[in-house]
């Protein structure tokens, strides 16, 4: 029998600290683990990622910083991380 289709989400931040919680919580009730790149947020952002995250939900967090908000780069970069380890 084969296994259930596993299915991850991507998504790029900075500053979203008003926003992070119920996103996350929203789309993480739609797939099976969610991919956050964080840009170099200076808010509260990364601080309730991390007790998302603590609270055991299926929550990646990996930081990218750049002045220009290189999303393409650091999604597609993500991307292919992902694929080549089958997550």
């Amino acid at each position: 029998m084969r296994a259930a289709p596993r299915v991850a989400a991507l998504a790029m931040v900075k500053d979203e600290d008003d926003i992070v919680e119920a996103f996350v919580r929203h789309t993480l009730a739609h797939v099976d683990h969610l991919h956050i790149v964080d840009n170099g947020s200076e808010d509260g952002t990364l601080r309730i990622l991390a007790a998302l995250a603590e609270e055991g939900l299926p929550l990646s967090v990996l930081g990218f910083q750049s002045p220009h908000f290189e999303q393409a780069t650091a999604l597609n970069r993500l991307m292919r991380r992902l694929t080549a380890a089958d997550c």
